[in-house]
């Protein structure tokens, strides 16, 4: 088999190179976000066991409510019941802090 011609090298000085672009978010964007995963764990605390472990299992874990069920050893009723009402507490704290936050 005959080679193959190599390639030519190019350089980074070279003017025909380049640049990618920047797609990293902007500081601040990485900095609100860090905020907001805070305020998160910090609600997340503040919610009874079973609230915190339905809401993991199904917003961390990704886990639908058959394996759900599975894993916490309840019926669906349950398990559903147990979601809606962690979500309605979270949300009540979320907008508590929010309210706070705004009048800070």
């Amino acid at each position: 088999m005959r080679k193959k011609p190599k390639s030519p090298v190019a350089s980074l000085d070279d003017e025909n190179c380049k640049e990618l672009p920047d797609t990293a978010p902007p500081p601040w964007v990485c900095a609100e976000r860090k905020a907001e995963e805070q305020e998160v764990r910090e609600i997340m605390e503040g919610l009874t066991p079973d609230y915190k472990t339905v809401l993991v299992l199904r917003y961390y874990q990704e886990l639908s409510y058959e394996e759900m069920m599975q894993v916490l050893g309840w019926n669906l009723a349950v398990v559903k019941v147990k979601l809606h009402r962690a979500r309605q507490a979270f949300a009540k704290q979320y907008a508590a802090r929010q309210k706070t936050q705004g009048a800070t």
